[in-house]
């Protein structure tokens, strides 16, 4: 019963005429979730995806990403191929960690709330397929 109310707490601010205090999207809700600015972030059971930190052997660049957990080997093995924008040396995957243990790590250290919901129900089932598992009502908006 709460999975249904904070979805349709979601799709009523996503309806308005600003588009209200909703965001989606895996880019987006990661900038607002950063930034502090998400209230409730709403994540589906089934999201299937891995938060990865790649490293530099050489120097001190650092990239992180969202990859999804069965194109990771190929990514690893692509990975082997690409050399360090910065000084050219070699990359590697040193943390890797499932993204939503990721979002309640950062839900945490913002004071979000986080929902996990079934994607077993239609609510959830609508937030998987259009938002592709990831959503979130805002606090404020940034732009």
């Amino acid at each position: 019963m709460k999975e249904k109310e904070v979805i349709q707490r979601f799709f009523k601010e996503l309806t308005k005429e600003d588009g209200g205090l909703a965001a989606y999207g895996e880019k987006e809700v990661m900038r607002y979730l950063q930034m502090g600015a998400v209230d409730t972030l709403i994540i589906t059971d089934n999201i299937n995806m891995s938060r990865i930190t790649i490293r530099c052997n050489n120097c001190e660049f650092t990239e992180e990403m969202n990859i999804k957990n069965d194109e990771l080997l190929k990514f690893e093995e692509n990975l082997k191929t690409k050399a360090c924008p910065e000084c050219g040396g070699m990359l590697y995957i040193d943390n890797k960690e499932d993204i939503i243990e990721y979002f309640a790590r950062l839900c945490e250290e913002s004071g979000t709330e986080l929902k996990i919901v079934s994607t077993d129900t239609e609510e959830g089932s609508q937030i998987y397929k259009a938002f592709r598992g990831i959503a979130a009502i805002l606090r404020y908006r940034l732009d």
